[in-house]
């Protein structure tokens, strides 16, 4: 399969999840992420402060 970002990306196999409102929280996203896939935050369902805290916990459970 290729698309513009699975080029840009050099992506071969793309995986993602999707955002799924609040069923996508930090610890899904950052295994889909350490899995190799493209973990999604569905952002939004949260207010400014619970959505910064989300983004800070998918941080902490992921690298770079």
């Amino acid at each position: 399969m290729k698309t513009a970002l699975t080029e840009r990306f050099g992506i071969e196999h793309p995986v993602m999840s999707a955002g799924m409102a609040r069923v996508a929280q930090a610890p899904l996203v950052a295994a889909v992420s350490a899995a190799g896939g493209m973990g999604c935050l569905g952002g939004v369902s949260y207010l400014a402060d619970a959505l910064r805290d989300e983004i800070g916990a998918i941080r902490a459970l992921t690298t770079a």
